[in-house]
């Protein structure tokens, strides 16, 4: 029996602890620290059952591996509090942007699959742009 499902506010939640994820990052420890953000029990699987959760934490992990030692935040003591505060700053929205490109990149892959099903199945761009038809509230169906 499967548990209650994530809302869309939940899943971005999520998304927006891996981009700032620091320090050893596991699944475990993923869940860890979503249950105690969200306040209920979650499991690997409904993390990972959300593609755009999945591909945050790859991403995490591929950032992680790629960073040398020596890239690593490390503030040298002489540092003022609020530049050490805005270097972190800086480096939590380059990963943020580095996330949402990634995640442009898999929509314009998606909508380019899309696009092809599309002409393969004879859809004119005019159909595609169609409004959607009204919703009829008075149907037993």
């Amino acid at each position: 029996m499967s548990g209650p499902k994530l809302s869309p506010a939940e899943v971005e939640r999520i998304e927006n602890l891996l981009v700032h994820w620091e320090g050893r990052l596991t699944w475990e420890l993923v869940v860890l620290k979503a249950t105690a953000v969200l306040r209920r029990t979650i499991t690997r699987q409904s993390l990972y059952g959300h593609g755009s959760v999945a591909r945050a934490f790859k991403a995490t992990k591929t950032r992680q591996r790629e960073q040398s030692p020596k890239t690593v935040r490390s503030v040298p003591d002489d540092v003022p509090p609020d530049l050490a505060y805005l270097q972190g700053r800086v480096e939590n929205l380059q990963n943020e942007v580095a996330h949402l490109r990634n995640e442009r990149n898999n929509m314009l892959e998606l909508f380019a699959i899309w696009q092809h099903n599309a002409r393969t199945n004879g859809l004119s761009e005019a159909k595609l742009n169609a409004p959607l038809s009204p919703i009829d509230r008075n149907s037993s169906e």
